[in-house]
């Protein structure tokens, strides 16, 4: 997905052509332009996505701009995939919902399957988005049959485990 593209011609990529959905819309990309674009104290993505939630005009353009190249590359997803559900996990639409609005008007507007908004959702977990998933996909097998889960012998490390 890192090479979908985006309509951004101006952002060369890693792969030497332009608008790959990374090197566009990344954490890194958006901290590279604001820092370009004047905004010295951001040393990360939710840096600026603070600062543009407290009212800096400048931080909230390139967070919008960035949501517009992102729903660009997700409209060819979503017109390829036809989800029913779109889980966006922009921290600055966990935060305010004229993001998420604007995401999903983006989504409609480049895609030729959906324009229905509310398939576009925040998942649940909220900030904490990222430990979540990464637990879920690690308990994934004992979710799936919990009853017949086993842990392969050779992952316990020795000695943490019952005595014998």
């Amino acid at each position: 997905m890192a090479h979908l593209p985006t309509g951004d011609t101006t952002t060369v990529c890693g792969c030497d052509r332009t608008g790959c959905l990374q090197a566009a819309a990344s954490d890194l990309a958006l901290v590279e332009r604001a820092r370009s674009a004047g905004l010295r104290d951001c040393p990360d993505s939710l840096t600026v996505v603070s600062r543009a939630l407290a009212g800096d005009a400048l931080a909230d353009t390139l967070l919008r701009e960035r949501l517009r190249l992102v729903a660009r590359a997700a409209a060819l997803l979503v017109d390829a995939l036809n989800p029913e559900l779109v889980l966006l996990t922009e921290p600055s639409v966990a935060l305010s919902e004229n993001y998420l609005a604007l995401f999903r008007q983006e989504l409609a507007t480049f895609s030729n399957v959906t324009r229905a908004p509310e398939r576009v959702r925040f998942p649940h977990a909220g900030r904490d988005l990222m430990r979540v998933a990464a637990g879920t996909a690690a308990l994934a097998p004992l979710f799936r049959d919990p009853l017949r889960f086993r842990m392969p012998a050779d992952s316990v490390p020795h000695g943490s485990g019952p005595a014998s």
